[in-house]
């Protein structure tokens, strides 16, 4: 994305390039079959394993005498399907595990931040209507540095 881009849209697919950069094996249980940029049902969904990354609000961090830190928030939805409870919630657990270790893979997201906040986690529940998925979401601020990634 171009540096002229505001930086939220610049974290934005910062985030979609590193979760489609997942690849089963020894650090990740899963590969996403889809990476998406707007929210999405589980009708919707054309494999056994979707993530969708939406930005959220904006909201100053503090400030020194060096830093003005904006917060943007990050929400990261996933879609799991299994064909039971038990393998649905596994592997929603297990998504989110792979979710988390993308996210420290580096905290700055190649410069254009300071810092991520560790993840908040909301699970939903194997057994409602959405069978055979399971839907989860992992949350996170990333804060960046106005004055020095001002576009």
């Amino acid at each position: 994305m171009p540096p002229s881009e505001p930086v939220t849209q610049q974290l934005v697919a910062a985030v979609v390039a590193r979760l489609q950069g997942i690849r089963a094996g020894s650090t990740y249980w899963y590969q996403p079959d889809e990476v998406l940029t707007e929210h999405i049902g589980f009708s919707d969904l054309r494999g056994a394993l979707a993530y969708s990354v939406l930005g959220g609000n904006e909201s100053p961090a503090g400030e020194d005498n060096r830093d003005v830190h904006e917060g943007f928030e990050i929400a990261l939805h996933g879609w799991a399907k299994a064909h039971d409870d038990e393998d649905r919630l596994r592997m929603a657990r297990r998504c989110v595990g792979d979710l988390k270790v993308a996210i420290a893979v580096d905290e700055g997201w190649g410069g254009l931040a300071v810092r991520t906040s560790a993840p908040a986690v909301e699970m939903g529940d194997p057994s409602e209507e959405t069978k055979p998925f399971m839907r989860f979401v992992v949350r996170c601020t990333i804060f960046y540095d106005r004055v020095r990634t001002a576009a």
